[in-house]
């Protein structure tokens, strides 16, 4: 199911970073951007230790491969918008444990078809469900990715709430019904 041979690439783009921050000069976007890489070493640390093994059982949980063998996440620091998943662009957060577990939402994207609400709460599902083997706690991060969430989306937000629910198969197999039954 999964692609054994994906490659993530960080990049730190300069003109990526100026193209964000039109707001800013010149001067301030190199100033922050000199200090971009080197304030990512957690996420860094993060994404090599548990970032593919985490997309391959992201995508053994949704049931979706993700059709490429190549990922590029730019790192942007900006101060108007957020993160998005097309291209791949990562916004800096000193918090890096929630530069991760936004990264896997962005990643999630990738795999869940659905948009809107329903589409982030399957997201969150699979993100939960992947992350939950990992032996960091991330339950901070992750209330704070469905703050936003729940700000974005403030009428029609729907989430499976892992103490609702109990992300194992059979919920896993009512959300994603691609998942095929292992005999």
């Amino acid at each position: 199911m999964s692609n054994k041979n994906m490659e993530i690439k960080i990049i730190y783009s300069y003109m990526y970073n100026r193209q964000l921050n039109i707001h800013r000069s010149k001067e301030q976007v190199w100033k922050r951007f000199m200090t971009l890489e080197g304030s990512c070493s957690e996420l860094k640390e993060l994404n090599d230790r548990f970032l593919l093994d985490t997309i391959y059982t992201m995508e053994k949980l949704s049931g979706k491969k993700i059709p490429r063998e190549e990922i590029r996440i730019f790192i942007v620091d900006r101060d108007r918008g957020g993160s998005f998943h097309e291209p791949m662009t990562l916004q800096f957060d000193e918090d890096q444990k929630f530069m991760f577990v936004e990264l896997l939402h962005l990643v999630g994207h990738h795999l869940v078809v659905d948009r809107g609400a329903i589409g982030e709460a399957k997201i969150n599902l699979v993100v939960e469900e992947a992350i939950s083997g990992l032996p960091l706690d991330f339950s901070r991060q992750l209330k704070r990715l469905h703050k936003i969430q729940e700000d974005r989306y403030p009428l029609e937000y729907f989430r499976i709430d892992p103490k609702k629910y109990a992300l194992k198969e059979k919920n896993l197999l009512e959300h994603f019904p691609s998942i095929k039954k292992e005999v």
